[in-house]
């Protein structure tokens, strides 16, 4: 009963709101994410039928193991995904996808090559708002890391700090990042890191993160196969209900990456400029 209830999704205790995932390698055979559009489709199902009603597609970008580096590549194989999507709508196997958006987006790794590209706008935001998924390789080096936030911000952009907790240790947490949030960063947490998956270390940093500086972390999946890292929120969404207020989790698994995908000021929900044109961008699907 447990194993059936951990893979279809118990029907008790769920929120009212769909959650927001704003990391999830979706797209099939770009990453090391879904090798086929079946496994990708199974990846959306599950993140369905575990209380998902908004996705968005953020393959790895500007690495060295895949070629995405530029994002017309990423709008591209996007667009293809999409239209798959939507040709699968009316089969009564896929109704799911009746009940879910997902939006387009990148996992951007820091390097020179990004930040050339920053330079000219050629980086996929988050479904073409302000906020702008970066994952640093370390954050030991200050220097280095002010740097790459300096040419983040010089290009009109707000960093969201893809899984944090997994690079640092416990010491350098708690002494760098609250400098970080200070000056504007905010903090994606693996809900996997919150069960302990990546080892006791990224679950002790991930609740310091929550605990001290709540107004500037969310909650994603990270998700990339059905079987070993699906995306599935709907466990971390109970566990962390049962230690921090309804508001809290909410603003953490929906309202926050909500406005992030509207293109809002996280706290307030005030409407940032809009995204220049000559950013890539990519429609959504529906």
């Amino acid at each position: 009963m447990r194993l059936k209830e951990y893979l279809e999704g118990s029907k008790a205790a769920r929120p009212e709101y769909g959650f927001v995932d704003l990391h999830g390698h979706l797209i099939p055979a770009v990453d090391d994410g879904p090798r086929s559009l079946a496994e990708a489709l199974e990846l959306l199902r599950g993140a369905h039928r575990h209380s998902t009603r908004q996705a968005v597609a953020t393959p790895h970008a500007f690495t060295s193991k895949w070629g995405l580096a530029d994002p017309a590549e990423v709008v591209k194989a996007f667009t293809r995904f999409r239209r798959q999507l939507q040709a699968r709508k009316s089969d009564p196997r896929y109704r799911f996808l009746d009940s879910m958006a997902i939006s387009a987006g990148a996992e951007n790794k820091v390097c020179p090559r990004f930040q050339r590209a920053l330079q000219k706008r050629r980086v996929m935001t988050l479904n073409g708002s302000r906020y702008v998924l970066t994952e640093f390789h370390s954050y030991r080096d200050e220097g280095e890391l002010d740097g790459a936030l300096g040419v983040i911000w010089g290009a009109g952009l707000i960093p969201v700090l893809a899984h944090p907790e997994r690079l640092v240790s416990r010491r350098r947490c708690r002494e760098l990042f609250p400098r970080l949030a200070r000056d504007g960063c905010l903090f994606q947490l693996n809900a996997p890191s919150l069960s302990g998956t990546f080892g006791p270390e990224a679950r002790r940093n991930a609740l310091h993160l929550l605990r001290h500086l709540p107004q500037s972390c969310l909650i994603a999946s990270d998700g990339h196969r059905p079987r070993t890292r699906p995306l599935k929120l709907l466990d971390t969404w109970r566990n962390l209900s049962q230690e921090y207020s309804a508001q809290q989790v909410r603003n953490w698994m929906h309202l926050f990456p909500s406005r992030i995908l509207l293109n809002q000021d996280l706290k307030e929900g005030r409407e940032l400029d809009s995204l220049p044109q000559d950013f890539p961008q990519a429609a959504s699907f529906p």
